[in-house]
Formats: structure tokens, C-alpha cells, sequence
């Protein structure tokens, strides 16, 4: 590793130790989950692009501050539609870092989670939201926190 590698390995890993592991939506915030589209080794295929394509007009209509996603080439693709329609960057950040960074500057904000299967998954249990995490493709979870302290959970579908 050259020396900025290992700097930024070293800061990603002190972020890491203060990220919560589980924790609760700051009141006013919303977090869409939804795994990355279709693929075909790495890549999205053609359903993955036409999948996340759709994505867009699946969530219009809903104000998005904020599109998060791993540094991972399909949850990038999978970002990138959504991205050039709202006019928004993607932020890639590592998935252990979402509930800090939804706590901190995504707070009272919308703010979208492009990502995959494992992060959805724990990201879902951390958050205490009941049901099935959206974990096959398609799947949109929007988590919005509620007045007693939970989370609740609307359901959709990207589809094809």
C-alpha cells in the first residue's frame, strides 16, 4: 500500500469505530433502501439496466437530497439513472458507515440507499424495521422514523 492508501484505510476504519450499529432514523428523515438492479457478474445486464432506468420513475415524486451507494460498479450503475434525472451526485461510502452518515448530514433529509443484499439486511435489522429487508431485486423499502421511537416501513416495487 502506497502511503494515501494506507491514510485513507486508517480513516475509514476510525469513522468505522464510530459508526453506530444500530440506531434510529433522526426524527424528519427518510431512507430508501433498494438493492442494486439485475446483474450479470459484476455488471448490471440488460434487466439491470432497464431495471434502473425504471427507478426512476418508480420514485418520482419523491423528493431525494441524497443517493448513497457502496464503491461497487453495479450499485453505481444501478445509482447513476436516478443520479443524471435529480441532478444529484452518488456518494460512495463503505455500508458500515450509512447509519452514521443518515444521523448526521441526512438528517431531516430523503435520502436513498442503493445497495446489496448483506447491507440491506443489516442495515434493516439495525434500523428495528419489521418484515422482509428489500432484498431481491425491485424491492423498495422507504423507512421513516415514528413517533414512539420506531421505524415504519412502506413497500413498492421497480418493476420491468
Amino acid at each position: 500500500m502506497n502511503r494515501r492508501e494506507v491514510i485513507l484505510t486508517a480513516g475509514a476504519a476510525v469513522l468505522a469505530g464510530c459508526a453506530p450499529t444500530s440506531g434510529k432514523l433522526p426524527p424528519g428523515t427518510k431512507l430508501i433502501l433498494i438493492r442494486h438492479a439485475d446483474r450479470a457478474g459484476d455488471e448490471l445486464n440488460s434487466k439491470g439496466r432497464a431495471r434502473a432506468q425504471a427507478m426512476v420513475t418508480a420514485l418520482d415524486g419523491i423528493p431525494i437530497d441524497m443517493i448513497y451507494a457502496p464503491d461497487i460498479l453495479r450499485n453505481r450503475q444501478t445509482a447513476a439513472p436516478l443520479s443524471q434525472a435529480r441532478g444529484l451526485p452518488v456518494t460512495l461510502i463503505p455500508s458500515e458507515l450509512l447509519l452514521h452518515r443518515m444521523a448526521t448530514e441526512a438528517a431531516g433529509r430523503t435520502a436513498i440507499w442503493i445497495g446489496n443484499k448483506d447491507n440491506l439486511l443489516s442495515t434493516f435489522e439495525a434500523l428495528g424495521a419489521s418484515g422482509p429487508a428489500p432484498v431481491e431485486y425491485g424491492d423498495v423499502a422507504i423507512l421513516e422514523p415514528t413517533a414512539l421511537g420506531g421505524v415504519s416501513v412502506t413497500r413498492s416495487r421497480v418493476e420491468i
